[in-house]
């Protein structure tokens, strides 16, 4: 069994998949995309480019792929992706019984998936701006696109508030989100954790 599956990955070679890895990330309008998302349009992608002729084969592969891509870019989030992904577009496959027809409803299932991704960050700011008031101060700890793009949409919507982030360490994503909200609002401060522990205290 284990050689059948060393054969069916064969052809998932990890300089392909850095290789589209690499386009996608470094692709202009994907500046702002986040890694999952990413890892799950090379998933997509290598859906149209796979050799495979069967179900089983393409399933092979797609969790090589994922692999590959866990290895150089290794990130929780990814790798909940990467699964997540390859769950959907891969569930009750059984019900069509020619593969080439099987092969077109994945692609049609991952290219929804992908869509549906892209835009639930846009909805959760929708529902997320609702929550902060004007006089709010924010409290912000560690680095989060969708965060950053509910604080944008409740400014768009006119709200006055304040942004403070923790000085995370070591990785010193508060500098980032210290840097990135001072262009956007006017009153952006950073504290440290102990500070902000010690304060709540009181």
């Amino acid at each position: 069994m284990e050689s059948l599956k060393s054969e069916m990955s064969a052809g998932v070679l990890r300089s392909d998949v850095e290789m589209m890895w690499n386009a996608t990330t470094s692709a202009q309008e994907n500046a702002d995309m986040a890694p999952a998302v990413a890892a799950m349009n090379v998933l997509a992608d290598w859906i149209k480019k796979s050799k495979a002729t069967t179900m089983m084969e393409l399933q092979i592969q797609l969790k090589t792929a994922a692999e590959h891509i866990e290895s150089f870019a290794p990130d929780v989030p990814i790798t909940s992706g990467c699964e997540l992904f390859i769950r959907y577009v891969t569930r009750s496959n059984t019900e069509i019984p020619n593969f080439q027809e099987c092969r077109a409803a994945l692609v049609d299932r991952s290219a929804y998936y992908k869509e549906m991704t892209l835009k639930s960050r846009n909805r959760i700011a929708e529902l997320g701006e609702t929550f902060i008031r004007d006089g709010s101060v924010v409290l912000l700890h560690g680095n989060s696109r969708v965060v950053q793009r509910v604080l944008q949409a409740a400014g768009e919507s006119g709200k006055r508030f304040s942004v403070m982030v923790t000085e995370g360490q070591p990785d010193g994503t508060w500098s980032t989100c210290t840097c990135l909200y001072l262009r956007c609002y006017d009153d952006c401060r950073t504290a440290t954790s102990v500070g902000l522990a010690l304060q709540s205290t009181r």
